[in-house]
């Protein structure tokens, strides 16, 4: 496969599969597009999203008290500097939780917040050894809390640096380090990564290795199937079905944790977590080249608020929500991506079957 139109379907494959599995992992909950800037080789130079999801008022277990909740998302990202070698990329982004409940935490007696915000920015460079090969890093500063940058003890920091190599015409190795102070596993300690991508065709992407796990499947042109696993609670599968352009309907199953530091914490070490699980459906409509409105909603369950300092053990203060409906409308932009996907299009449908 030594043609180049042929070899860049591949890397734009191979970056959108990686991406795609990203959106789920604990450092890139915060802000999936500082993945991108990193790893993508067809990354969009300018990028914005905008979400909100409403879920019905639902009662807490175990308190006589009702449970409505408004979340809103927002993500940003942009080229700033590039020439033959050299990328610097910036980003922001911002999760806000508008909660509405006169519940208290059951173990602390301390109210249920009303606001949950999550607030971030960064800055990455990546070098560009060669169209295949590329060495760099990231840096993120923002606070999550209920009262943001209340003082430095909730403010969350991640750095991450990375070398991508080639494996052959269509694969690729990625060797990554990253730390975290607001993670569930291996909180505030470097870990090291190693992830292998397998792309033997344009219908078919997986990544394995640690921390994370990842399918793409498209068994015909119109039907593409997605299933990724990182550590610990984040699950996300997906099948999307494109009915006539610009139309696409969907359906799938995610299961999403948060992380936040309280500023009346009983302990510096503690976290406030959000986990939940939801099935979802939905339709996607291109509304003008690169903007895409989402228009969605499910059920959503198993979900529960709670203190621990380390995710999973000595939980605190849990509060259990009942499961209820939601609904979520999302609009995204992405400069230029419809134009370098065509680019990266072979020209002889023959192309796509090597």
């Amino acid at each position: 496969m030594s043609d180049p139109r042929v070899r860049r379907c591949f890397t734009a494959a191979l970056g959108t599969a990686f991406l795609a599995l990203l959106s789920s992992t604990a450092w890139a909950q915060r802000d999936l597009s500082r993945w991108e800037d990193m790893f993508s080789q067809d990354a969009s130079p300018l990028r914005m999203r905008y979400g909100a999801t409403s879920y019905a008022e639902e009662k807490v277990r175990g308190q006589d008290n009702d449970f409505s909740l408004v979340q809103q998302d927002f993500s940003a990202s942009a080229r700033v500097y590039t020439d033959d070698h050299d990328e610097v990329w910036l980003q922001g982004g911002m999760r806000f939780q508008e909660i509405r409940t006169q519940t208290v935490l059951p173990d602390t007696g301390a109210p249920f917040p009303d606001d949950l915000w999550d607030v971030h920015v960064g800055v990455t460079y990546k070098y560009l050894i060669d169209r295949d090969s590329s060495v760099g890093g990231s840096v993120s500063v923002g606070s999550a809390s209920d009262h943001p940058f209340n003082s430095n003890q909730e403010m969350v920091e991640s750095i991450m640096v990375f070398y991508r190599m080639p494996a052959g015409d269509r694969d690729a190795w990625l060797f990554f380090i990253g730390y975290s102070n607001n993670r569930e596993y291996a909180n505030s300690y470097p870990i090291p990564g190693v992830e292998y991508f397998y792309n033997p065709s344009r219908e078919f992407h997986a990544m394995v290795g640690f921390p994370m796990e990842s399918l793409e499947w498209r068994p015909t042109e119109d039907f593409t199937f997605t299933v990724r696993y990182s550590l610990i609670h984040n699950i996300h599968a997906q099948a999307t079905y494109r009915l006539a352009e610009p139309l696409r309907v969907y359906a799938g199953f995610d299961w999403n944790t948060q992380g936040y530091l309280l500023v009346d914490r009983p302990d510096p070490k503690d976290r406030f977590f959000y986990d939940e699980k939801r099935v979802k459906a939905g339709v996607k409509v291109t509304l003008v080249d690169g903007l895409v409105f989402d228009l969605g909603g499910g059920f959503a369950f198993d979900r529960s608020y709670w203190e621990s300092q380390h995710g999973l053990r000595q939980k605190f203060d849990r509060v259990d929500i009942d499961s209820g409906l939601y609904a979520l409308a999302t609009l995204e932009f992405r400069l230029g991506r419809s134009e370098e996907r065509r680019k990266a299009k072979p020209e002889n449908p023959q192309e796509e079957k090597d």
